[in-house]
């Protein structure tokens, strides 16, 4: 029996989705004699296939990637702009360790992990943001004794 030539290719979308035979036996009414066969003749069709999903899981995950980068950012730059409009020592310090929280959390997201470097102004504002809480943390703890 001839099929249509877009049956096979949705065998070979199937397949290379990882789709049991037996399961694409029920689904598309095909014998599992004949999609074995098929299997045998379309196996470089499919391993192609594999790959371009696997190439727009990529894409997809880059996209979401850069979206959270974005996020992130405008994060950080209203962080930045709203502890240029304060003294930090004149915060309160759970406040403090709130937004020091916060950002840390940022960048311990695990879709960034080894995708994002933060740029040097950011890194080196957060260092200076540290060694001021550590001051300021040194000097809670002396007037508290």
């Amino acid at each position: 029996m001839a099929y249509d030539k877009n049956i096979r290719n949705k065998f070979i979308e199937m397949c290379a989705k990882g789709i049991s035979l037996s399961e694409i036996s029920r689904e598309l009414k095909i014998s599992l004699p004949t999609l074995n066969k098929w299997k045998e003749e379309t196996g470089r069709e499919v391993y192609e296939f594999k790959e371009m999903l696997s190439k727009e899981r990529e894409i997809e995950i880059d996209q979401m990637i850069t979206e959270r980068v974005k996020l992130i950012n405008t994060e950080l730059e209203k962080a930045f702009k709203a502890l240029e409009k304060r003294s930090i020592n004149k915060m309160k310090i759970k406040n403090l360790l709130y937004l020091i929280e916060k950002l840390e959390k940022e960048f311990d997201d695990p879709l960034l992990k080894d995708k994002i470097k933060p740029e040097k102004k950011i890194k080196t504002t957060v260092n200076i943001f540290n060694s001021q809480m550590q001051i300021i943390e040194t000097n809670t703890s002396f007037q508290s004794k």
